[in-house]
């Protein structure tokens, strides 16, 4: 006989397996799409990083190429460094003087500037005060003056933090004279979180310090973190994102800290998508568990109930009623055979009766008294005549007449079909 696979089993491995397939398919789409969204975002952000830091290196090359273009070049300045009359180093002062205020006020990337001379006894400085104010350029006329009485930072970016600003110094030492470039990072601290919605802080780590930031313990791994790499870097520091760029021509990094929050790793649409697979599955459990109860639960009952009344059990139903229509209709279609089948069974029965009752009656005919009364005076008649012969041989008679009607009907009423 070949062996037939079960129905349930079918719906259920097959409902299974499509529900599978259904979750696979949406949690590779949402880790696709989660993916490509954490990616545009990251290379979005370095991106924006990289160019203002960009922006910053030609700022620092430009500003030192020209003052490294009067530290060279520049006679007046080669004169002042040596010793001269007071009515010629006027006159050298405010040449330079004019041509460094009209530098400043033509380039925005100089954001003011101080000219040291006669071994720190002079000094003329100009600012832009839209960038540095007047408190932060006494002191840092102090750090200058400092750097040239030790001769430290010269020829190479030196950062300050003063008052909460943070300023780049490009200064140039030349005898008795020296000159000083400044330049204010505090529009980094502006303008990359207007660009980056998400950047929490700006930092600034040089020479091991971190500037630009008054809760340095939160990052205080930054300046060994800056040693592990020569350009840039992303790491993911506790809660946030830290980037970090290095500025060309200096040993300044320009960091970016981005908090982990959940649009850190999807977007609207990612969300959504996220929101639709969980929904997708509620739907396809929901699904599932309907059909279970609906069809693969209702077939096994169809099923027990038929084995019942195959056993003999003809008062079987089942209970409840059923979701489908078919199954419904599988359910009055039995019942309607059950009862067809019991009546059938019941007229059988009152057809074996009637066939009995005839037989019996039969029966009774061919047993009527007055055919055996004559048969017996028949009898006394040929004993009393002394005819014994013909006497025995009708008792032999009606012997086999007797037993031919009791083997024939009695069985019939004894043991009925």
């Amino acid at each position: 006989m070949k062996k037939r696979a079960s129905l349930n089993r079918f719906l259920s491995v097959f409902t299974g397996i499509i529900c599978l397939i259904i979750v696979f398919f949406l949690l590779i789409i949402d880790i696709f799409l989660i993916t490509g969204y954490q990616k545009a975002i990251r290379t979005s952000e370095e991106s924006v990083l990289a160019e203002y830091v960009g922006r910053c290196s030609e700022d620092f090359s430009e500003i030192s190429n020209y003052i490294d273009d009067i530290y060279a070049n520049d006679n007046g300045f080669a004169k002042l460094a040596g010793t001269l009359r007071p009515e010629e180093v006027y006159d050298i002062v405010y040449d330079l003087d004019f041509e460094l205020k009209s530098k400043l006020r033509v380039e925005e990337t100089l954001a003011g500037y101080i000219l040291l001379y006669g071994n720190l006894d002079n000094a003329r400085y100009y600012t832009n005060t839209g960038a540095i104010s007047y408190d932060d350029m006494r002191e840092l006329k102090t750090v200058v003056s400092s750097f040239f009485s030790s001769e430290n930072g010269d020829g190479q970016w030196t950062f300050v933090e003063i008052n909460g600003n943070v300023y780049g110094i490009w200064l140039r030492i030349r005898g008795n004279a020296s000159i000083a470039a400044f330049y204010s990072l505090q529009w980094l601290k502006e303008q990359i979180p207007e660009t980056v919605k998400s950047a929490d802080d700006i930092m600034f780590v040089w020479d091991g310090q971190i500037f630009g930031q008054e809760d340095t313990d939160k990052y205080g791994d930054l300046p060994s973190i800056t040693e592990n790499y020569a350009q840039v870097f992303r790491v993911l520091d506790g809660n946030c994102y830290i980037y970090g760029n290095r500025v060309e021509n200096s040993d300044l990094w320009v960091c970016m800290s981005v908090p982990v929050t959940l649009f850190t790793y999807m977007g609207i649409p990612q969300l959504l998508m996220v929101v639709l697979t969980a929904c997708s599955l509620i739907f396809v459990f929901m699904i599932y568990r309907y059909l279970r109860k609906g069809v693969i639960f209702p077939l096994k009952e169809v099923i027990h109930v038929m084995n019942q009344i195959r056993d003999g059990m003809w008062d079987a139903r089942m209970e409840g009623e059923n979701s489908f229509e078919e199954l419904e209709q599988v359910n009055e279609t039995l019942e309607v055979m059950v009862s067809e089948i019991k009546k059938q069974k019941l007229l059988f029965y009152e057809q074996t009766i009637e066939k009995q009752k005839a037989q019996l009656q039969y029966l009774q005919l061919q047993l009527k008294p007055h055919f055996y009364l004559n048969g017996l005076k028949t009898l006394n008649v040929l004993f009393r005549n002394g005819d014994a012969t013909q006497g025995e041989k009708l008792i032999l008679r009606l012997s086999e007449h007797l037993r031919y009607l009791l083997e024939a009907f009695l069985p019939v009423v004894l043991f009925p079909l």
